[in-house]
């Protein structure tokens, strides 16, 4: 099995790209983790969730445009046609 049958696929959606930069060379050190797509901001998340349909949305609660709450809403709004599991960031 190749790495993109057997690796876990994951989007970075977060408006800060050197944080995004960061946490993409860390998942992709690891030889069972895939970097799918990474989004700038909300719209770009909902976008990136649905045309990928990646495992793992990683997704910042505070972006411009399109804050993360938003981005939440929309996709739950999918159901049961998005299998994509939502981890939440956020800084204090």
């Amino acid at each position: 099995m190749d790495k993109k049958e057997s690796s876990v696929r994951i989007v970075i959606a977060d408006d800060h790209t050197i944080f995004r930069d960061g946490l993409r060379r860390l998942l992709e050190a690891e030889p069972e983790l895939e970097v799918a797509g990474e989004a700038g901001d909300g719209a770009e998340a909902v976008s990136q969730t649905r045309e990928l349909r990646p495992d793992i949305l990683l997704l910042d609660l505070a972006m411009l445009r399109v804050p993360g709450m938003d981005v939440l809403r929309e996709l739950s709004a999918d159901g049961d046609k998005l299998a994509t599991k939502i981890i939440v960031l956020t800084a204090a």
